[in-house]
């Protein structure tokens, strides 16, 4: 009975998700698109390293190519693609009006909001994370903070002059992020040596943390306890989740059954003022776990998931929904808080089960908590990214190059 139950909820959404319109972009978008701007316009990076801006009705406004000439001896080792894929979402730096974006080509470039450049930082290595952008220093104008593969993490203002730079001693994939603390900004951001550093607004270190595999995807920072202290919570290519406090002491550890490419998102879920946490991982499963780190329910797609899930009332029911794409070509909306799923009548369908064995299964538990399937809708390829948009919906990038605006 439970298993035809869970089967069932997996299969039989209970409403339509559909595709509002459909952009070809023909060239693999990588991450999600970032939408920015008064007018709500939707921006992406490509992997044959073009800046597409659309509108919200996804007409297309412009379009930036980046230029890198490469040398005879550079091709012998690269393609002119591979160098310009634009592997990372972009920034909007709101004070100036600029779009930030980093490419394999190693520079963050600036253009306006109608596509024209304006700077160009250069690094020493490719840039594929998304800049962070914010008043790290507390002198009133936002900052842009980036790593590279050139094992530095770098600080510019927003005229893209250097501010400072960091030596991490390892290659960064991993976005950072801004941990606030009643002394101010610290940058947070994992290596791929599997060190996870703490730095000061001036670009000093505060504290590591030390693990022994990777960590590429992007840290989350908030009031996890619902106390007034801050916490990080990452993920790393050892399967585990990690919360660590503002001091760097680790609180507690989860352990998935695959790589954590996403990054992880913070929402309360159930206004008990903490903050539950959602983990993505190449086991194929969304988790949610609560504050204290127990799991509160599992979603198992068919392939892995490396997008960042959406939270929201995406359905107007005044209840949280979460939007989940999976490499498997599909985006689930699930119910955020879960439901509980009666597996076997307590103590009476447990002992039916096996009469010769009846040590503790009277007092195991009948059932589990595990989020219902409120829609699902099949994409053109495997899921890269998610964004929500005002008008347009849920925008969901693919490995096929689509972007496409789903709504309920």
């Amino acid at each position: 009975m439970g298993i035809l139950k869970e089967v069932m909820q997996k299969v039989a959404p209970q409403s339509s998700l559909r595709a509002v319109w459909i952009y070809e972009a023909k060239s693999p978008i990588l991450s999600a698109p970032l939408v920015f701007g008064s007018d709500r316009k939707i921006v992406f990076g490509t992997k044959d390293g073009r800046l597409v801006c659309l509108s919200a009705a996804g007409t297309q406004l412009w379009e930036y190519s980046i230029e890198h000439k490469l040398s005879k001896l550079d091709l012998m080792f690269v393609d002119e693609e591979s160098i310009k894929s634009v592997a990372s979402t972009p920034a909007y730096l709101a004070e100036e009006k600029l779009l930030l974006f980093g490419s394999e080509s190693g520079s963050i470039q600036a253009i306006s909001e109608s596509g024209k450049p304006q700077w160009q930082f250069k690094a020493k290595g490719a840039v594929r994370t998304t800049p962070l952008v914010a008043d790290i220093n507390g002198d009133g104008k936002e900052e842009i903070v980036f790593g590279s593969i050139d094992k530095t993490l770098y600080a510019i203002r927003g005229d893209g002059s250097l501010l400072w730079a960091f030596n991490a001693g390892s290659p960064i994939e991993s976005g950072a992020a801004c941990l606030r603390t009643k002394t101010g900004c610290n940058i947070v951001f994992g290596t791929n040596n599997g060190t996870f550093f703490c730095i000061g607004s001036d670009g000093r270190q505060k504290w590591s943390f030390a693990t022994k595999n990777p960590i590429t995807s992007t840290p989350c920072c908030g009031y996890l306890m619902g106390t007034d202290e801050a916490y990080v919570v990452f993920g790393g290519h050892d399967s585990r989740v990690y919360v660590v406090s503002e001091k760097g002491i680790i609180q507690w550890q989860f352990m998935t059954g695959g790589k954590i490419l996403a990054p992880i998102l913070l929402a309360d879920v159930n206004t008990d003022k903490r903050m539950e946490v959602f983990v993505g991982s190449t086991d194929d499963a969304l988790y949610l776990l609560s504050a204290q780190g127990g799991k509160l329910w599992e979603f198992e797609s068919n392939f892995w998931i490396v997008a960042k899930p959406i939270i929201a009332d995406l359905n107007r029911d005044g209840r949280l929904e979460v939007a989940v794409g999976s490499y498997d070509r599909f985006v689930y909306i699930l119910s955020a808080e879960g439901e509980y799923i009666l597996e076997s009548m307590p103590g009476i369908s447990n002992l039916a089960s096996d009469f010769r064995n009846t040590a503790g299964l009277i007092n195991a538990p009948p059932g589990r908590y595990q989020s219902r399937i409120l829609a699902s809708y099949r994409t053109r390829g495997m899921v890269t990214g998610l964004s929500l948009h005002e008008n347009a919906g849920i925008l969901v990038t693919t490995s096929n190059g689509t972007l496409e605006a789903l709504k309920l």
